[in-house]
């Protein structure tokens, strides 16, 4: 679940900036290796940067991977 996406996002975070540069997005897909093309990555990466900073933060991550929150649950948080 979202908690442990959580966790290999932050682990993945090296430099605990609270985002993924290129290079930490790339090694979580080494380190588990993953069968993913280098170029698939770099597609892959720019699909999740959408706000185009070469960086990747938790929320942009979760959004591509989870969507956007329904009414329901952004009752709940919110």
């Amino acid at each position: 679940g979202f908690i442990g996406i959580w966790r290999v996002f932050k682990i993945a975070d090296y430099n605990n900036s609270g985002s993924l540069s290129l290079d930490e997005f790339i090694r979580v897909f080494k380190d588990y290796r993953l069968p993913v093309s280098d170029e698939e990555l770099h597609q892959l990466f720019n699909a999740f940067d959408s706000d185009h900073l070469n960086q990747i933060d938790f929320n942009e991550f979760l959004r591509h991977v989870v969507g956007e929150m329904n009414d329901f649950w952004r009752g709940l948080v919110w």
